[in-house]
């Protein structure tokens, strides 16, 4: 099914995206952002039983906060400002938060080490977080996990990842609001069978693949995008 891709995905308060990720303190998110306000809970991550259990990003009275796994006498940092309706790209990594447009730092200090929490990343789960994503991508230990854009598919909204080809949909009790839409993908993937041997097509020829059951994943891991060239088949019985 195709999936569309947008310019933005614009929260009102009511919509979110949970990432299927712990919070832990080997994570690094990059993302495109702007507020059209200031909030004091989360744009990113959770407040989980207090401040000792916290692990998010937000920007109370337009100053950027950092609760990296406890916050207020715990791990939290704070400053720089993030103002309303501008746009920033951030890098949020361990007890730091980078202006990437600029190089510099909102504010920062020194790294620390804690096991990952109950609780999954999230993005807008928060009736105060009123803004607009860009683009988000997370790394685990820089590896990049998630590569996400803007999208929608069918009436729902939310997120496709690059990383595992998936559309990951809204969480909240009303849609995000659309920007403009920038391309599509689809979630539709081919496999050639001929006997006992399974093949994909890489540079426009038919390549084996070792496939031990065939199921989604060998889908999502060997498929190719398009019905192939009639010819690539004359040889397969």
């Amino acid at each position: 099914m195709p999936i569309s891709l947008h310019e933005f995905i614009k929260t009102e308060g009511k919509s979110y995206i949970d990432f299927g990720i712990k919070c832990k303190s080997t994570l690094k998110i990059q993302l495109g952002l702007k507020m059209a306000q200031a909030t004091g809970n989360a744009i990113i991550g959770r407040k989980d039983g207090g401040e000792t259990n916290s692990f998010r990003f937000f920007n109370y009275s337009n100053q950027v906060y950092l609760d990296f796994g406890s916050g207020e006498g715990g791990n939290r940092i704070y400053g720089g400002t993030i103002s309303p309706n501008k746009y920033y790209d951030i890098e949020i990594g361990n007890r730091y938060v980078k202006n990437m447009g600029t190089g510099g730092y909102f504010c920062s200090s020194s790294s620390v080490s804690f096991a990952d929490k109950t609780y999954n990343l999230q993005y807008a789960n928060d009736p105060e977080c009123i803004g607009w994503l860009y683009y988000i991508k997370i790394y685990d230990s820089d590896v990049l996990v998630i590569d996400g854009v803007p999208a929608s598919c069918k009436s729902k909204t939310g997120i496709y990842d690059k990383v595992s080809k998936k559309f990951i949909e809204n969480s909240g009790t009303e849609e995000f609001i659309l920007g403009e839409q920038i391309g599509t993908v689809s979630d539709v993937k081919y496999l050639i069978s001929d006997s006992d041997k399974y093949y994909t097509v890489a540079d426009s020829a038919l390549s084996e693949v070792s496939i031990a059951e065939l199921n989604a994943q060998a889908f999502q891991e060997y498929g190719f995008d398009d019905l192939p060239d009639g010819s690539l088949l004359m040889t397969l019985s």
